[in-house]
């Protein structure tokens, strides 16, 4: 447990320091493998943008007024932006519609 909200535990799993790990390596890889460009355009790009700025926004104002605590309130950011960070690595990786179709197969057939 690395805080407590409200009687809630904030967890950090592995998962969350391994997708981390693994995004910014990939950005690495990006940086130094320049034919790989940057972020594709995406119509999710822009939202995604603006609810970062607000619930970065919203909890700064809540920290400023002493409502909640920076800890909690950053470990809980993190984890949601950790969603968009496996969103990009996944958007910028896909080749084709059939290459989609292949994730999306192995991802059910993992969960099932």
């Amino acid at each position: 447990s690395a805080g407590q909200v409200a009687s809630r535990s904030v967890k950090i799993r592995a998962d969350d320091i391994f997708l981390i790990v693994v995004f910014f390596g990939w950005m690495a890889k990006m940086a130094v493998n320049k034919e790989l460009g940057a972020l594709k355009a995406t119509p999710l790009n822009a939202p995604i943008l603006s609810y970062v700025i607000a619930c970065f926004f919203s909890s700064s104002v809540a920290i400023l007024q002493e409502r909640l605590h920076f800890k909690e309130s950053i470990l809980y950011m993190i984890k949601y932006v950790e969603y968009f960070m496996l969103y990009f690595m996944v958007v910028n990786n896909l080749k084709s519609i059939r290459q989609a179709k292949s994730f999306m197969f192995f991802l059910f057939l993992i969960s099932f």
